[in-house]
């Protein structure tokens, strides 16, 4: 594989070398559309051998995530709701208590935040000031 891209790098280098050295018009243009093609597929195979697949395994894990995220917001709500209906308050909010103290660990252990997640976990650090539930939460040990 390598080969073949010292192989096109030399064909590149000789078309404007000859591009460069060539007297006739016609063939000056002629070679200088050559050197580009060579050029472009060059590239395009660079591109597309090292680049592509980690920009497809890149985005692919970033779907995945994505779409695990959802799904646990959803199997917490369903849950939380559940618990609503039967008249268990105390339940849930102990169980979105908790899903909230175990995103806010996370974040408060992150050092590379974006600013929308400084500006959730400043909201959090309001809310815990202010809920009993929170605070209990975040009092007991992180589970493993």
């Amino acid at each position: 594989m390598s080969f073949r891209y010292v192989l096109g790098a030399a064909a590149f280098l000789w078309a404007v070398g000859a591009t460069v050295f060539s007297v006739g018009r016609r063939k000056f243009f002629g070679l200088a559309v050559v050197a580009l093609v060579f050029g472009l597929m060059t590239g395009f195979l660079t591109a597309w051998n090292w680049y592509i697949p980690e920009l497809r395994t890149a985005l692919g894990d970033r779907i995945r995530w994505m779409q695990n995220e959802e799904l646990l917001a959803t199997t917490i709500s369903y849950g939380v709701l559940c618990k609503l209906e039967k008249g268990k308050e105390a339940e849930a909010k102990s169980e979105l208590a908790n899903q909230v103290v175990r995103y806010y660990r996370q974040l408060r252990n992150d050092q590379r935040l974006s600013s929308k997640q400084k500006e959730l976990l400043d909201t959090l650090d309001a809310a815990i000031a202010k809920s009993e539930a929170l605070k209990k939460k975040l009092q007991e040990p992180d589970p493993p």
